[in-house]
């Protein structure tokens, strides 16, 4: 049986924390930590629009990236 995961998605302003929260969540639920910005990087995607960004969300959520 394949094991199902659960994604958390920490939003913010820039400076609020959210990687030191993503960090700390990782390695205390021995998890992944999947940084939007590295997502961005590797896909050649830096399109932050309202819709460029729930495209780059939807890479995430499905292993896309």
């Amino acid at each position: 049986m394949k094991k199902k995961y659960k994604k958390i998605l920490i939003i913010g302003l820039p400076g609020a924390g959210k990687t030191t929260l993503a960090k700390e969540l990782a390695v205390l639920h021995d998890t992944v930590n999947v940084n939007a910005d590295q997502v961005r990087k590797k896909a050649k995607d830096r399109d932050f629009s309202y819709d460029g960004r729930l495209g780059q969300i939807s890479k995430i959520k499905n292993n896309k990236f």
